[in-house]
């Protein structure tokens, strides 16, 4: 639902009719379907090579975060915490801060071949 939400939105901005994006409704379904699952399998497998690697956020990281947030939203810290908290999106801050440190982990532990460069060795 999230997913088809923020595609709508993005279409609106886009400058798209209200009629329009009902016409286009199956296709903005499918497009969101596609995107939710690809979503889903990147969130499993960065889960499980985070677990595996035993990457954790510490609470500075957190809190960080939360002043960033706060001041996007030119408020405190701790009404963006409460906000955070009542709308149920702490979780997804902490998850997204463990996917970013994951992909900043695979990224840095990556090794570069560039293709045809390869020697072979016997």
């Amino acid at each position: 639902y999230q997913v088809l939400n923020r595609l709508y939105e993005a279409e609106m901005r886009a400058g798209r009719s209200a009629e329009d994006l009902g016409k286009r409704s199956q296709e903005l379904m499918a497009r969101a379907s596609t995107m939710a699952k690809q979503q889903l399998r990147q969130h499993y497998v960065l889960e499980k090579v985070a677990d595996a690697e035993d990457i954790k956020i510490e609470a500075n990281e957190l809190e960080g975060a939360i002043a960033s947030l706060a001041g996007m939203q030119h408020v405190s810290t701790k009404i963006m915490t409460r906000r955070l908290q009542e709308s149920g999106r702490l979780t997804d801050v902490v998850i997204g801060i463990r996917e970013a440190k994951t992909i900043s982990y695979l990224v840095s532990a990556a090794e570069v071949v560039e293709s045809g460069t390869e020697e072979k060795q016997s």
